[in-house]
C-alpha cells in the first residue's frame, strides 16, 4: 500500500513527465504493479463505452445558449430544446447543464512576505455592554503580523481617531518594535477620502507613521484576499454575518440607486466631471467639495455651459471646481445680451412723452450768476 504522496509522484512522473512503469518503480523503489494502480491502466483498458443519450444532439445548442447566457437556468433551456423536439427530462438536462455551464474563478495570487515586514489592522465589533446603567458599544482593535500572526488586541468603547492611534502605538509597545508597511481598507481613522486607486490619508496617522517609520498603504476594494489575516482575526469563519438572499436584495436596490446620490447625479449629466473630478483628485483636492461646486454650477449655468468649461479646463490643465467656474463667469460676461424691444409692449404705448424745455438745464449750469443778479 503506497502512501497519497508517492501516489502524486507516481502519476506525474506517469502522466506529465512520460516515465515508463519500469523507471517509475526503480525511482521509487516500489513494486511495478503498484505503480500499475496508481496509474489506474486497468481502468482505462477495461473502460465500458458511454451509452449515447438522448441530450447528445441537443449538446452544440446548449453549449451555444450557455457560452452567450453563462447563468441561465436549466428549466429554462430545457424549454428551448422541448420546442426544438427534445423529449427527455429536465433533471437529465441539468446534469448536461451543470458539467457545459462555463465557471468563472476569479484567479488569486499567494501573497508572500518578509518577517516584520507587514501588518494588517481592522476594527471589530462586539456588540454593546452594560456599564453601570448606560448601554456602551465595544469594539475592539486588531492588528495582526502578516508573516508570524503575531496578534495585539484591545478593546475600546468607541472607534475614534485616538483610540485607534492609541491601539498602534501600544502595540508597538508590545512588539518591541514597528513592521515597515501596515494595510489598511476604507476605515475612517485612517482614510479620509478614496478616489479609485487614489488615496487622502488621515493627517494624524501621517504623523504616528513618519514617527515610527511606517508606510501606510490602502488595499483595493473588494479584495479579500490583500487583507485576509485580520479579516479572519476578526471575524469567526463559522459565523453567518449577513443572509445571502438579503445581500443579493441589497446589491440591487444600490445599483439602482446610484444616480440618486450627488456624484452619480453630476456624473449622469456631465460625464467629462469624471476626468475632472479624477485629476483634481491626484493634485490633493477633495472630491466631494469639487462635486459639490459643481452641482452648484449645474444648477445656476445648466449642462451644456458647464460641459464646454470643463473641457476647456481640462486642456488648460486647471481640473478644478474653482477654474471652471472662472470660465463659466467669462463665457456669461462675453455672451451679448439680447436687445430688449418694448415697442409694442402695452404700458409703453399709454405713455405720454412731453417735450422738456432746455433752458432749465443752463440754469443748472450757471447757479453763480443768478445769486450775483439778486445782490
Amino acid at each position: 500500500m503506497i502512501n497519497p504522496e508517492t501516489r502524486v509522484q507516481i502519476r506525474r512522473y506517469f502522466y506529465a513527465e512520460h516515465w515508463k512503469i519500469g523507471t517509475i518503480a526503480t525511482a521509487l523503489d516500489v513494486h511495478p504493479d503498484a505503480v500499475r494502480r496508481a496509474i489506474e491502466v486497468e481502468r482505462f483498458q477495461h473502460a465500458e463505452p458511454l451509452r449515447p443519450s438522448i441530450v447528445d444532439p441537443y449538446l452544440p445548442f446548449v453549449r451555444e445558449v450557455l457560452e452567450q447566457h453563462p447563468r441561465l437556468r436549466a428549466t429554462r433551456i430545457h424549454r428551448m430544446i422541448r420546442d426544438r423536439g427534445y423529449s427527455g427530462s429536465v433533471e437529465q438536462l441539468r446534469r448536461v447543464v451543470a458539467r457545459l455551464r462555463p465557471q468563472s474563478h476569479e484567479a488569486f495570487l499567494h501573497l508572500q512576505v518578509f518577517p516584520a515586514e507587514e501588518a494588517q489592522v481592522d476594527w471589530a465589533y462586539f456588540g454593546s455592554v452594560m456599564v453601570g446603567r448606560a448601554k456602551r458599544q465595544l469594539s475592539c482593535f486588531v492588528i495582526t503580523l502578516s508573516w508570524s500572526r503575531a496578534l495585539y488586541l484591545e478593546f475600546f468603547f468607541d472607534q475614534t481617531t485616538e483610540n485607534f492611534l492609541r491601539g498602534h502605538v501600544r502595540a508597538f509597545q508590545s512588539w518591541s518594535g514597528a513592521p515597515r508597511v501596515v494595510l489598511y481598507d476604507n476605515l475612517k481613522s485612517a482614510v479620509l477620502e478614496r478616489r479609485g486607486d487614489q488615496v487622502h490619508f488621515n493627517p494624524r496617522l501621517l504623523e504616528l507613521a513618519a514617527h515610527y517609520h511606517f508606510a501606510p498603504r490602502p488595499v483595493q476594494i473588494r479584495a479579500g484576499n490583500q487583507k485576509g489575516r485580520v479579516e479572519r482575526a476578526s471575524y469567526d469563519r463559522q459565523q453567518r454575518i449577513l443572509d445571502p438572499a438579503h445581500e443579493q436584495a441589497l446589491l440591487r436596490t444600490k445599483r439602482k440607486a446610484v444616480h440618486a446620490t450627488r456624484a452619480g447625479r453630476l456624473a449622469l449629466a456631465v460625464p467629462e466631471s469624471e476626468a475632472l473630478l479624477e485629476r483634481a483628485f491626484a493634485q490633493g483636492e477633495s472630491a466631494a467639495s469639487q462635486t459639490a461646486q459643481l452641482l452648484r454650477l449645474l444648477d445656476l449655468y445648466g449642462v451644456a455651459a458647464l460641459r464646454r468649461a470643463i473641457r476647456e479646463a481640462l486642456e488648460r490643465n486647471t481640473p478644478r471646481a474653482s477654474s471652471v467656474a472662472f470660465l463659466l463667469r467669462r463665457q456669461h460676461r462675453s455672451t451679448p445680451l439680447p436687445a430688449l424691444d418694448l415697442s409694442r409692449h402695452p404700458e409703453a404705448q399709454a405713455l405720454d412723452v412731453r417735450p422738456h424745455d432746455l433752458e432749465t438745464y443752463d440754469e443748472l449750469a450757471h447757479p453763480r450768476d443768478d445769486d450775483d443778479s439778486e445782490q
